[in-house]
Formats: C-alpha cells, sequence, structure tokens
C-alpha cells in the first residue's frame, strides 16, 4: 500500500497549454453531443470551458513569440507566480506584438462570453437557450478558426475521428451560421436600422424594436439628443446642457 502511495506522490499531473486548452475544448463538447439534449447546466458548462480554451489559445499565441508575453508584468518572466495576461490584454498584444489582426466581430464575442463567464463565476446569470447557443457557436467557430490561422493546429480534424460527436456539434454551429445569415437577410430586405448585438456579437439587433433577431436578447437603447443616433446605454457617455444624453462621440465634440 505504500508503494502505491509513493508512487502517486512521484507521478506528476502535467498539461502544455496546448493540451489544456484541448482538455477543455472535449469537456465543452462533451456537454453538448451527450445522447439527451443539452441541459441549461450544460450550457453552463460549456460557456466555462470553451471561454477557458479561448484564453489559453491566445495566450499560447504569445508564448510562440516569447513565454514573458504571457505575462501581465513582462520583467516578472520566469516567474510561474506572476499574473499572466488577460483577454483584453492578451488581444492587445496579439495586435501589436505579433501583428495579427483578429475581426472586430470574433473580439466582441470572445468578451461578451467572458463577461457570461465572469457572471457565471462569481454572481448570477440570466441568458436564454438561444442566446447561450448562439455564444457557444461564435465561440467554437473562433476556436477552430484561430487554431488553425495562428497556430497550425487542425482541432477539427482532431474531434471529427468521433463521427456521431462531430455530428451533433456541427448543428449548433451550422444553425448559428445558417440561422445568422437568414435573419441579416430578412433585416436588410426590410430595410431596417441594425447594430451589433451585445450580446451574440452579430449584426442582427433591431435598433427600434431594441431586440436581436438572431439570438432574441433584448437590451434598452438611448437616442442621442446631438446625432439622433441610437445607441446602447453602456454608451452613453454625458448630457448636454439641457440634461438629455449624448453619445461618446457627440459628448467629445461637446466638451471642445
Amino acid at each position: 500500500m505504500g508503494n502505491v502511495g509513493e508512487k502517486l506522490m512521484v507521478e506528476e499531473i502535467s498539461f502544455s497549454m496546448i493540451e489544456n486548452a484541448e482538455d477543455s475544448l472535449a469537456h465543452a463538447i462533451f456537454h453538448l453531443t451527450g445522447e439527451k439534449s443539452p441541459t441549461k447546466k450544460d450550457f453552463k458548462r460549456a460557456i466555462l470551458d470553451t471561454s477557458h480554451a479561448v484564453e489559453l489559445l491566445l495566450k499560447e499565441r504569445l508564448k510562440v513569440i516569447h513565454p514573458a508575453f504571457v505575462l501581465e508584468d513582462i520583467d516578472k518572466y520566469p516567474s510561474k507566480e506572476a499574473s499572466t495576461v488577460n483577454v483584453d490584454l492578451a488581444i492587445k498584444r496579439i495586435k501589436n506584438i505579433c501583428n495579427l489582426s483578429i475581426p472586430e466581430d470574433m473580439i466582441k464575442i470572445v468578451k461578451r462570453c467572458r463577461k457570461i463567464r465572469n457572471e457565471i463565476e462569481h454572481y448570477e446569470v440570466n441568458i436564454t437557450k438561444k442566446e447561450a447557443e448562439a455564444v457557444i457557436g461564435n465561440m467554437l467557430s473562433f476556436i477552430f478558426d484561430f487554431a488553425e490561422k495562428y497556430l497550425g493546429l487542425n482541432l477539427e480534424k482532431k474531434f471529427k475521428k468521433d463521427e456521431d460527436m462531430w455530428e451533433k456539434l456541427i448543428v449548433i454551429h451550422e444553425f448559428c451560421e445558417k440561422h445568422v445569415r437568414i435573419c441579416e437577410g430578412k433585416l436588410f430586405d426590410k430595410k431596417i436600422l441594425v447594430d451589433y448585438c451585445p450580446y451574440c456579437g452579430r449584426q442582427t439587433f433591431n435598433v427600434d424594436s431594441e431586440k436581436c433577431e438572431f439570438c432574441g436578447h433584448e437590451e434598452e437603447m438611448f437616442e442621442c439628443a446631438s446625432c439622433g443616433g441610437k445607441y446602447f446605454m453602456e454608451e452613453k457617455s454625458e448630457k448636454n446642457e439641457e440634461g438629455d444624453p449624448l453619445c461618446s462621440e457627440c459628448a467629445s465634440k461637446h466638451g471642445d
């Protein structure tokens, strides 16, 4: 018995950043592709795991340039106790140091997923099934694309080995891509003013109804007293002399 205990003590549990990301991705996929339809707990786990996988892949791309860039304070390299970069800083360094440009719509999706993850981990979360599917579908798309384009990793090939699992997974991804195109087409045909949805990141937020036609997310907007445009409440900067709200751009001009 003592020998077994000693063996367990000596045996090392080790994951590279890529292996860690792949494990989180596999965990997310497991929760999405079971025999039964995903439950709200499955969606919660999938959001946590895809967010974790993305964060690790971003850090891995920085590590390719130099491991020090993974740390928030590069002067603390090679300390393993130093804090690593968050998603915002990782994206900024990838752009400035790696000279790589991640599409703005995908950056919004990643940040949105991280916000939901933080709500799950630190407070409470309230989203619809459609919103969860949209966020997860977009994150999966980002993971597969980023890994292949910027890290030379074909993660799709690895997960396609399980054909049954992949078919279930692709339904989520393909539904996401197909449905968003349908929504975009309807909005375009009706000449409806749209904005990027702060939840799913797609340009399918109906400004008139204040609701995303793709994921169903609803969010209040305000009308800028200066330019007349409609903006999300988080973009409200300040008020004019009459006390009416201004968008950040008009507030900047107003200040000048």
